[in-house]
C-alpha cells in the first residue's frame, strides 16, 4: 500500500516524483518484473485535486496517468470505511489505508509518516521508501531460481564425490522446479518479513545465516550430519530455515530418520508471532510426512501428514493454505484406504467422502495454471476416482466377514 501523502510529498519537493519515490515506481511498472503497487481511490483524488490547484489540469492529468500507470488503484468500501471508524489511529485518512491494506492482505503500508500507522494493539509492517528499496535489493538477491539453482548445483556436487549414491543421483532429475519456486517464493517473503520486524536483533540474524553457511559448506563435503546439526540451530531459531533441513533428507535413501529434524522446527513455533506462520510450518511439515508415506508406504507417516495437514488448516485464519497440499493430503487419506486393518480402512474411506469434491475438481483442471506442471497430482486424483467403487466393494465384502 503507497501512502498518497508520499507521493503528494515527492510531487509538492521533486517535481514530478523525481528521486526515490519515482524510482520505486518505476519498479512497479507492468513491463517490471517487481512490486505490485495500491492506493486507494481517495487518495488519488486528493493527489489529482491538489494537483490541478498546484499546476493546470493538463499536468494534473499527466500525472494522474503516470501513476497509473504504475500504481493499482482501488476503491474503499463501506466496511473499509467502518474498520477505519472503529481504528484507534487518530489520523482518519491513515486509519482507511491501513484497514483498506488489511482488507486486501497486503503485505505493508509504504510511507514518510511511520507514526501515523502505529498501533500498540496490532501489528502491521510499514516501511519507508528506504526500506522497501533494500527489500527489492534482498529480493533480486534472494530469488527463487537462485535458491533452486543452488539446490541443484549441491546435488550435482554430491553425486560427482559420491557417484555410487543412487538416490541423490536421482534427485537431481525428481525435483519439481516449478514447486520448488513457488514453495520458496513464500518462504522468502516470510524470511524478509523476520529479517525487516522491528526490534529484531540483528546478531540473531548474523548467527543465522553463519549457522546456514556452515551447513551448506558440510553438506557440500559430503557430511550431512555435520550439515544436519547446523540446519537444526537455523530451524529452531527460525521455523521456515526447516527447508534445508529437506533438503538434507531428500539426499539420503534413510529419510525417514531425520522427521525428528521437522519436529525441531514445529517445536520452534512457541515463538511464532502469528498464526499464519504456524500455519505455513504445519503445512510444510504435513508435505514432509506425504513424502515419507509415498516413499515408504508405512502407514504412520500417512496418518502423519492428515494430521499436521488438520493442525495447518486449524491455524489459519484464512484459507491460505497452497492449494497442492489440500489434495496431497486427501490423496493420501485414499492411498491409506488401501492398508490398515478393516476397521481402520472403514475409518479412512468415511474421510476420504469428505474430499471428493476437491478430487473431482482436480482431475478436470489438466489445463489450469496451477497444476499444468502437476501432471502427477492430476493422475493421482484421476486414479483414485476410479479406483473408488473398488475400494467401496472390496470393503462391502470383507464387512460382511465381520463378527
Amino acid at each position: 500500500m503507497f501512502d498518497a501523502d508520499l507521493i503528494l510529498e515527492a510531487l509538492l519537493n521533486r517535481r514530478l516524483l523525481e528521486g526515490e519515490v519515482q524510482s520505486v515506481l518505476d519498479r512497479a511498472s507492468p513491463d517490471q518484473q517487481g512490486i505490485e503497487m495500491h492506493v486507494t481511490d481517495l487518495g488519488l483524488q486528493k493527489i489529482q485535486l491538489l494537483a490541478s490547484r498546484l499546476q493546470d489540469r493538463q499536468v494534473a492529468d499527466t500525472v494522474i496517468e503516470w501513476i497509473g500507470d504504475r500504481v493499482q488503484t482501488f476503491a474503499v468500501e463501506r466496511s473499509m470505511l467502518q474498520a477505519a471508524c472503529l481504528s484507534p489511529l487518530k489520523d482518519f485518512e491513515s486509519a482507511i489505508e491501513l484497514a483498506s491494506a488489511n482488507f486486501l492482505h497486503l503485505d505493508a503500508i509504504v510511507t514518510h509518516k511511520p507514526d501515523d500507522f502505529t498501533i500498540d494493539q496490532s501489528y502491521f509492517p510499514v516501511w519507508s521508501v528506504e526500506k522497501l528499496r533494500e527489500r527489492l535489493a534482498l529480493e533480486s538477491l534472494l530469488s527463487p531460481q537462485t535458491y533452486n539453482f543452488l539446490i541443484r548445483d549441491l546435488l550435482r556436487l554430491q553425486c560427482t564425490k559420491n557417484p555410487d549414491n543412487e538416490a541423490i543421483c536421482q534427485q537431481i532429475e525428481i525435483l519439481d522446479e516449478v514447486e520448488i519456486i513457488e514453495f520458496l517464493s513464500q518462504a522468502i517473503k516470510v524470511e524478509l518479513n523476520v529479517l525487516f520486524a522491528p526490534n529484531r536483533a540483528q546478531v540473531d540474524q548474523l548467527g543465522i545465516q553463519r549457522s546456514i553457511d556452515l551447513g551448506i559448506s558440510q553438506f557440500v563435503a559430503g557430511d550431512l550430519s555435520q550439515a544436519l546439526e547446523s540446519f537444526k540451530f537455523a530451524a529452531q531459531t527460525d521455523p521456515f530455515n526447516c527447508r534445508y533441513l529437506l533438503g538434507i533428507a531428500r539426499t539420503n535413501k534413510q529419510i525417514g530418520k531425520y522427521v525428528e529434524s521437522f519436529l525441531l522446527a514445529i517445536a520452534a513455533l512457541s515463538n511464532a508471532r502469528e498464526a499464519v506462520e504456524k500455519s505455513l510450518a504445519y503445512s510444510l511439515v504435513a508435505g514432509i510426512y506425504y513424502e515419507l508415506f509415498l516413499h515408504t508406504q508405512e502407514v504412520d507417516y500417512g496418518e502423519e501428514a492428515v494430521n499436521f495437514y488438520t493442525k495447518a488448516k486449524a491455524e489459519s485464519p484464512l484459507d491460505i493454505l497452497p492449494v497442492w497440499n489440500t489434495i496431497s493430503t486427501c490423496i493420501a487419506i485414499f492411498k491409506l484406504a488401501h492398508f490398515p486393518t478393516p476397521k481402520q480402512r472403514e475409518n479412512y474411506l468415511d474421510q476420504a467422502k469428505n474430499y471428493l469434491p476437491v478430487l473431482k475438481f482436480v482431475a478436470h483442471q489438466s489445463n489450469s495454471n496451477w497444476l499444468r506442471y502437476k501432471p502427477k497430482i492430476i493422475q493421482d486424483a484421476t486414479s483414485i476416482l476410479s479406483d473408488l467403487p473398488t475400494l467401496y466393494q472390496e470393503l462391502i465384502q470383507e464387512m460382511q466377514t465381520w463378527n
